[in-house]
């Protein structure tokens, strides 16, 4: 049958997925990621302000900010959130553990963070309004969104997640949750805080 005779709902169905405000459902893997791999490779790159390498120290993991591009995305989807360590064996380094888009203030960034584990695949993207402030990258739920079915935040990275649980309560001041810069810094050598590394 000739597509335009095709039934209006066919007609629909046949025309390609509108990927202007999503993510995919679940993470990609990226092999041959390190740490050390990344910093080599940022050596000599010219970044945009959010790019580089950042440390949630309460969790003990550290990501990297990196520009992509995939005509699969919306071209305002400019940027990946790759895990490079993480004290969670189970979640392998080159893990894509979100996405950031940008907005009109070059200091607000539309963030979507995987906030489920199953196995060692990530599901269930959170969407955030992310802040950048020097050498700090804060995020919380917009208020705007509704959730009226609770998602299981806790089954990875549970403090990252523990402001950003929508309910139906009152909402009460929480500490900010948020990244903390490795790299660049001012002194041009990554700056890992208190944290001891072992080699």
């Amino acid at each position: 049958m000739p597509q335009h005779c095709l039934p209006r709902r066919q007609l629909w169905q046949a025309t390609p997925t509108d990927t202007t405000h999503s993510v995919p459902d679940s993470s990609a893997l990226l092999p041959g990621r390190s740490l050390e791999q990344h910093l080599g490779s940022l050596a000599h790159a010219h970044l945009d302000a959010i790019e580089g390498v950042w440390h949630y120290a309460e969790e003990m993991t550290t990501v990297a900010v990196e520009r992509f591009t995939d005509s699969s995305f919306a071209s305002r989807i400019a940027y990946r959130i790759v895990l490079l360590e993480s004290e969670d064996f189970t979640v392998l380094p080159g893990t894509v553990m979100g996405y950031i888009a940008d907005s009109a203030d070059p200091s607000k960034f539309e963030m979507w963070l995987y906030s489920e584990r199953r196995e060692s695949m990530l599901h269930t993207p959170v969407r955030l309004i992310a802040t950048l402030n020097g050498s700090t990258l804060t995020f919380k739920k917009p208020i705007d969104v509704d959730v009226k079915v609770r998602v299981n935040l806790a089954r990875f990275l549970p403090s990252l997640f523990r402001g950003v649980v929508a309910t139906p309560t009152v909402a009460t001041e929480q500490l900010p949750v948020g990244l903390r810069r490795i790299y660049p810094t001012s002194s041009g050598s990554p700056n890992y805080g208190p944290r001891i590394r072992y080699l």
